[in-house]
């Protein structure tokens, strides 16, 4: 039987282990602990955010952050939890949910979605046994860069050839010399963040917030792919590097202006050539299900699925 639960609020400092834990959840897809401390120190400032741990017995099982826009900003009150429990520690997830739960309707929320992979099925039950209904699936996939070495390495340059056929420019973010490249980027960045399908209303993003998103450790200049056609901005995509565990898509996107023109593959495909080159032997990256343009790409480079993510909507 279940022992009294405690709770522990945790934050930067706390990163190392924390991710360990989570780790510990998902041991396919170990979390980079500089990474975690970066995105908790760079949280959008003027949201709420609740990040908590639970023991019992004086073990930590489980691990739980929670967040809410400015009510001005969100007439809806939305808000959002992503939630970790040890699989050993299953028969606590249930009061893990009713304390997040509460502490998420004290700060005003109105509408919860609730997020957990989707073989985390000792989670699952006790959204459903509480009412929740599936809200939106995104889909998670890895591609073999060594097995798919020859195929990829030949994609790229043809993507590449497209491109100087059409007068695209590639470059990395480390060749970039633009003085207006983090306006440009930022407008790029909240204008395709706008088109992803979402259960959320769209927040657009401060200059300073995007400056932020590109100073994570796991992210380099030098492996940050731009398109460029004449003076616009129109394409980015990068890798993530962490310390341990699997390199992601950081975020792919093409403005949409430049669209249905093979360049949001040419900047991914360049991604793909470079992590080959430096020894990488497999990424992973994650797209919500109905973005159908993302999902024909990833199809047509030879990723295979692996588990994904739910997302459960409560009316609070």
């Amino acid at each position: 039987m279940t022992g009294e639960l405690t709770y522990r609020p945790v934050g930067p400092s706390d990163a190392p282990w924390v991710a360990d834990l989570i780790t510990a959840c998902h041991p396919d897809d170990p979390w980079d602990p500089a990474a975690l401390r970066h995105r908790w120190q760079t949280s959008r400032p003027q949201w709420w955010h609740d990040r908590v741990v639970l023991f019992t017995g004086g073990r930590a099982v489980g691990v739980a952050e929670a967040e809410h826009p400015p009510w001005d900003h969100d007439p809806d009150r939305n808000g959002s939890l992503w939630w970790f429990v040890l699989p050993t520690a299953a028969e606590t997830a249930d009061r893990f949910l009713e304390e997040m739960e509460r502490r998420l309707r004290e700060a005003g929320t109105g509408r919860l979605l609730a997020s957990c992979r989707e073989d985390d099925h000792h989670l699952r039950a006790p959204m459903e046994a509480a009412g929740y209904r599936m809200e939106r699936t995104e889909r998670v996939w890895e591609l073999d860069l060594v097995g798919g070495r020859e195929r990829l390495v030949a994609m790229a340059e043809a993507s590449r050839r497209r491109m100087r056929d059409q007068g695209i420019r590639l470059l990395t973010m480390g060749e970039e010399t633009d003085p207006q490249l983090w306006p440009k980027l930022t407008r790029l960045q909240n204008e395709t963040e706008a088109d992803i399908p979402s259960s959320h209303p769209f927040h657009p993003r401060s200059e300073q917030e995007v400056r932020a998103f590109f100073q994570d450790p796991r992210v380099r200049p030098d492996r940050v792919w731009l398109a460029r056609a004449g003076n616009e901005l129109a394409a980015i995509s990068f890798l993530t590097f962490p310390e341990r565990g699997p390199s992601w898509t950081g975020y792919t996107a093409c403005g949409r202006a430049f669209r249905g023109r093979g360049i949001a593959r040419a900047v991914k495909m360049e991604t793909l050539a470079q992590a080959i080159a430096l020894g990488v032997d497999r990424v992973r990256t994650a797209n919500d299900a109905a973005n159908a343009p993302i999902l024909h790409i990833n199809e047509t480079l030879g990723y295979r699925p692996v588990p994904g993510w739910l997302e459960y909507l409560r009316l609070l």
